[in-house]
């Protein structure tokens, strides 16, 4: 998405710094941003596991919640 919007791309994993990006060049909705700050944690959840603990309700949410980027980033990607 960021390639398609001419925008500079930043190593990162950090969702919120890559929508921010985003939102330099067209509207991101808030639950966007919101479903980005929840899904954060998450990345870090993976990389060290022991240190928090994600339980079935945890996963479930979060994999809702990508769904709901990924469907919005596949529309947004078709528009540009």
């Amino acid at each position: 998405m960021l390639i398609s919007l001419n925008e500079e791309i930043q190593k990162t994993h950090d969702l919120l710094v890559l929508a921010r990006l985003v939102k330099k060049r067209i509207d991101v909705p808030i639950e966007i941003l919101k479903i980005c700050a929840i899904l954060n944690p998450y990345g870090v959840r993976s990389r060290y596991p022991q240190e928090v603990y994600v339980d079935d309700n945890d996963t479930k949410y979060a994999i809702d919640s990508t769904e709901r980027l990924k469907k919005w980033a596949e529309v947004v990607i078709e528009t540009i």
